[in-house]
């Protein structure tokens, strides 16, 4: 826009054709000299296109405000998020324990380490078993949840679960599946899930998988915490 102006083009020939004077007028500077040649061009240029130069500033500031807004939204949206991460309920699982050597149940203490109230806690549990003592779980293996037959799951719920206070889940089952992995029959698994509500209305879930292994004594259980599903959201 500068150089093709006629109003800067016009100027600058007038000063070129005027060296005597324009060196009279700035003194014998020349750095100076040109300095002020510019500046007085530019004057004329700005004087012929400021509807021009008004349209682009226009443009410019709308693109301006408009990223300013996103990156004012992009602010305040992880505020929101960092003070939901903050306040929200975290419910975690402690190491599930059996009640009495000749278990017939398995109990999983349950507690709330968030600074804010869990809603609609359940809470599922299953027991899977695969022929062999040494059996493996199959790669890419679900963790379904099961329906209550002899291979078994078992649900349990609370209404709400408050910061920094603990609830136990207590959960019956067919102690013959022990005995049978004590014979070295079958290897078996416990695994499930708890899942609850948090005050912004999100759901969340804290899974477990432990494998169950029977003390060489043979009194006493022993459950070691399996590699894959002990995760939360």
């Amino acid at each position: 826009m500068l150089w093709d102006s006629s109003s800067f083009s016009t100027c600058m020939q007038h000063h070129q054709d005027n060296t005597a004077n324009d060196a009279l007028h700035y003194k014998g500077s020349m750095f100076g000299g040109a300095f002020w040649r510019y500046l007085d061009c530019l004057y004329a240029v700005i004087h012929e296109k400021r509807d021009d130069l008004l349209a682009i500033f226009t443009i410019v500031l709308a693109f301006s405000t408009i990223l300013l807004w996103v990156a004012t939204r992009d602010l305040a949206n992880d505020a929101v998020e960092s003070s939901r991460l903050e306040l929200r309920a975290y419910v975690g699982a402690n190491h599930p324990k059996f009640g009495k050597p000749d278990a017939d149940d398995i109990t999983i203490v349950i507690e709330n380490f968030g600074q804010t109230p869990a809603y609609k806690v359940s809470g599922w549990i299953n027991m899977h078993w695969i022929i062999g003592a040494d059996s493996a779980l199959p790669d890419g293996f679900k963790f379904p949840d099961k329906e209550p037959t002899a291979d078994f799951a078992l649900y349990s719920s609370l209404a709400v679960l408050h910061p920094r206070k603990d609830s136990p889940f207590v959960f019956a089952f067919d102690p013959k599946l022990l005995e049978r992995c004590g014979n070295k029959e079958i290897a078996l698994w416990f695994y499930g899930h708890f899942d609850y509500v948090d005050i912004f209305d999100k759901a969340h879930e804290t899974r477990f998988c432990y494998q169950y292994f029977p003390i060489e004594s043979g009194i006493g259980h022993s459950l070691v915490m399996y590699d894959e599903y002990n995760e939360a959201t």
